[in-house]
């Protein structure tokens, strides 16, 4: 009976936790399951690695840790074994990964030894209060990632993504924002007409940016709630939504360089309406 036992558990000092060595282990296929956007929309669900991220999950006031995996062999790893006892003091299911799925299942080759699935956080909030930043088809996980991280230290309450956008929960995107997808409220929607119309509903200024508009600092009143507008790498914000914005405003550039890098462009023109609202001061660590 004991090896029996063993192959279905991994005993660390008194603990017992299952002990995953089968592919087709109902849990690891989801987990499996779970590198496909389709999947992680339909579960609500996705990976994150990493003791930073994972700490910080652990941390949250939205208990978005559904469970955590380890990799067979680290139990006695300090850093390991405190995430896992964390989890298990706040009802988080810790399970033991063999070696081989384990990697299978990490997207990164830094020998990283525990991934927590997370759930999806939820929508929008009820109320706006500095502004919201809307996203025209942006493909680039690192511009996603880096915007969501610049809109959250910018102050805006929430990012709104159009159809066709990158999935804001797919590992090289979770990595890039740096935990900002922890905490920055993110709806997918989709069509244009959508986005604007939740604009509209909470009477926001809808500032899109386009390199053959206004100068930014010259562009009007950016000081109120506002929806910035942050076009495709490519293609820039599409010809019906220039349309329908309030203000279309571009960076100035000297030189010959056509565009700004997307992620760029967002947080100077981000930073510009904090600038105009006044309301920001540096933190002091």
């Amino acid at each position: 009976m004991e090896p029996a036992r063993c192959r279905l558990f991994s005993v660390i000092g008194e603990r017992m936790r299952p002990f995953i060595t089968a592919k087709d282990n109902p849990k690891y296929k989801l987990w499996k399951s779970l590198s496909s956007r389709k999947h992680r929309e339909k579960e609500g669900l996705f990976l994150t690695e990493g003791p930073v991220l994972i700490e910080e999950a652990l941390g949250s006031e939205r208990t978005l840790t559904e469970a955590l995996i380890i990799r067979s062999g680290s139990e006695d790893n300090e850093d390991t074994a405190a995430l896992a006892e964390k989890a298990e003091s706040l009802n988080v299911k810790v399970y033991v990964l063999s070696g081989q799925l384990f990697d299978e299942l990490t997207d990164t080759e830094t020998g990283r030894d525990a991934i927590a699935v997370l759930r999806i956080p939820g929508n929008l909030p009820e109320s706006v209060e500095n502004g919201l930043v809307i996203l025209d088809r942006i493909q680039d996980p690192g511009n996603m990632g880096t915007i969501l991280r610049t809109a959250e230290a910018a102050g805006f309450d929430g990012v709104v993504a159009i159809k066709g956008t990158v999935d804001a929960f797919s590992p090289k995107v979770v990595r890039a924002a740096a935990g900002a997808v922890l905490r920055m409220p993110i709806r997918y929607v989709d069509s244009e007409e959508e986005a604007v119309k939740i604009c509209r509903e909470e009477g926001l200024l809808v500032v899109a940016g386009d390199p053959l508009g206004e100068n930014l600092y010259e562009a009007g009143d950016l000081s109120g709630r506002t929806a910035l507008v942050i076009g495709n790498e490519g293609a820039g914000v599409s010809d019906s939504l220039l349309a329908r914005a309030d203000i279309r405003a571009g960076i100035p550039m000297e030189g010959n360089t056509e565009s700004l890098n997307a992620a760029v462009a967002a947080a100077i023109m981000m930073y510009e309406i904090v600038r105009q609202r006044g309301q920001m001061t540096c933190r002091k660590n």
